[in-house]
């Protein structure tokens, strides 16, 4: 738990960032784990099994591939949320609560069909969200 809070803060520094291309997802803890992981993963292939190692390959390479694509998308997610007339809305409309209603717009952009590996990764925690943004919200997110 504490490496998926220690991850979220991580993320959320691409917010302050002048160039989301500044950050460093080297300092992901989810990284170190995965490597361990990687390093496990490949230990366990039988020596000269090739195909074994060809499988394992692909699913390392397809893993990293979504690591990254997480990363490329929690970034744009920001830049959605970031946009003057919604923090606006969101900061000062009195009794919502800010993170629930951020929560609700990322149910709602991924089901627009956006961020597409964030929705497969939290397609069940999504199920949970059952209201609709705040009323103005989807407009902001259209323009």
């Amino acid at each position: 738990m504490q490496r998926l809070v220690h991850d979220a803060d991580v993320l959320e520094i691409m917010r302050v960032l002048r160039n989301r291309n500044d950050f460093q997802s080297s300092e992901l803890a989810a990284l170190s784990v995965w490597e361990e992981s990687k390093q496990q993963a490949l230990a366990k292939v039988p020596a000269g099994d090739d195909a074994a190692l060809l499988e394992a390959q692909g699913k390392i390479s397809e893993i990293e591939t979504d690591l990254q694509q997480i990363v490329r998308e929690w970034g744009d997610f920001i830049e959605m949320t970031e946009k003057p007339e919604l923090k606006m809305l969101l900061e000062y409309t009195p009794s919502i609560d800010y993170y629930t209603e951020v929560l609700k717009i990322l149910k709602y952009v991924t089901g627009k069909g956006q961020l597409p590996t964030l929705k497969k990764f939290l397609a069940e925690e999504l199920t949970q969200i059952t209201d609709a943004p705040l009323e103005g919200v989807t407009s902001i997110l259209e323009n």
